[in-house]
């Protein structure tokens, strides 16, 4: 004879476990806490406390609860793009073979705030430190070409002292006019001066190259002596004796204008602007 009121009770259980695993959670669900340390499109690195990092992977079905309110019971659901690195989360996660997928995402409204304060700030140093960079590699562009350009010179000025046939002695006008060239060159950043010394044609070559030499060497004094050029403003003297001419040599004053020292100011190219 069947117990109808067993069959009953055994049915009713059934149905009572039947809604109570339907209501339950899945049995494979897990919780994980941590700090977002990295976003790349749909999947998030969560590390927690003990520096363990697990990915995550946000679905179109991952809630995202921002919690608020004096007990934490004010709830508003935001989109992903709030989980953002530095923010302290607690993940509902089912785990499988594909990986761990989200199914809800909950962390504090004011966890939020900060976090995007600190990667407001971020972004702030990162915004100077490119400045910083581009201003630091437009330096070194300029740097590197003024050390291309370190042993190229410009003339910042020019002058010639004229001097008797044969004769090594400056002229009250020469003098005048080195007083006036080295004033100049002291306007100048880093300035040397190049001095060549030249004679006429006339007479033997070796002592017109003898003689180019004593008017070379007794320009550099006087500049040394009485002008406040310091030795090392100097470069290394030329004498180019008879070599070089000028004018027409076959007239007095063509000659005269053989009969020379030429100073030129000089200034490193590689210098200029600093």
């Amino acid at each position: 004879m069947i117990d109808k009121p067993r069959d009953v009770r055994i049915a009713v259980s059934a149905a009572v476990i039947a809604l109570f695993l339907a209501a339950a959670p899945a049995a494979f669900g897990e919780e994980i806490q941590g700090t977002i340390t990295a976003r790349d499109g749909a999947n998030m690195l969560v590390t927690d406390s003990a520096g363990a990092t697990t990915t995550i992977t946000l679905s179109d079905a991952t809630r995202v609860i921002a919690k608020g309110g004096t007990f934490g019971l004010a709830r508003d659901e935001l989109p992903v793009t709030d989980l953002i690195n530095g923010l302290p989360v607690t993940v509902q996660a089912d785990r499988s073979e594909h990986g761990v997928v989200a199914t809800e995402v909950v962390f504090k409204g004011r966890d939020l705030r900060t976090a995007r304060q600190v990667q407001a700030g971020t972004a702030q140093v990162r915004s100077h430190a490119e400045v910083k960079v581009s201003e630091l590699e437009a330096k070194n562009a300029e740097l590197r070409q003024r050390m291309a350009e370190a042993n190229e010179y410009v003339v910042k000025g020019h002058t010639a002292v004229f001097f008797p046939t044969g004769s090594a002695k400056i002229s009250e006008q020469g003098k005048s006019d080195l007083r006036a060239i080295s004033s100049q060159a002291q306007t100048v950043k880093g300035y040397l001066i190049g001095v060549v010394g030249h004679a006429d044609p006339t007479g033997d070559p070796e002592r017109n190259q003898a003689l180019s030499e004593r008017r070379a060497a007794a320009v550099i004094t006087y500049l040394q002596k009485y002008c406040n050029v310091h030795p090392y403003r100097v470069l290394s003297p030329d004498a180019m004796g008879d070599a070089h001419l000028v004018g027409d040599v076959s007239s007095p004053t063509g000659l005269a204008q053989n009969r020379r020292v030429e100073i030129k100011i000089l200034a490193n190219k590689g210098l200029e602007g600093l």
